[in-house]
């Protein structure tokens, strides 16, 4: 019994498409504590290589293609993710908090720098939500998720 309790707990991050990360190892928290100027305000966190299948598609309310996927950083006051090789064609990416309260974007086609390279707007909380949104589905974001920044 205990373990189909624990299945169904489970069970939400899995099906709209999430990804936790571990806690910020010792040399992660050193480096936010170190004395000195400027000030460390977050580190960069790499993300698995395989990040984008965490996420999950929808249909939305106007009958979009919509990918879906929460990052959270346990203890971070705020986050922000790096986008990478982005190339969204007609499609847009955004950010926002968990429960979708604050957004940022949209990030298109138009708002590439670097070669496809950039990082996010900043999201208060532990956890952020990158939407993608297509006109037609396809079997990933033409995007990859490089690094997350966990501020405090």
């Amino acid at each position: 019994m205990r373990s189909a309790v624990v299945m169904l707990l489970a069970a939400p991050l899995a099906l709209c498409g999430g990804l936790k990360l571990k806690p910020l190892t010792a040399d992660e928290q050193r480096l936010l504590n170190a004395p000195g100027s400027p000030k460390v305000v977050g580190v960069h966190r790499a993300l698995p290589a395989d990040a984008l299948r965490k996420g999950r598609w929808q249909k939305t309310a106007t009958g979009e293609q919509q990918w879906r996927l929460e990052i959270q950083s346990p203890g971070a006051a705020a986050l922000r993710v790096e986008f990478a090789s982005f190339q969204a064609g007609e499609g847009k990416a955004e950010v926002c908090e968990k429960g979708g309260k604050r957004c940022h974007g949209p990030y298109t086609a138009q708002t590439l720098m670097d070669q496809g390279s950039f990082w996010s707007d900043v999201v208060d909380g532990d956890t952020i939500v990158i939407r993608y949104t297509a006109g037609t589905r396809s079997a990933a974001p033409p995007f990859r998720l490089a690094r997350i920044s966990h501020m405090r």
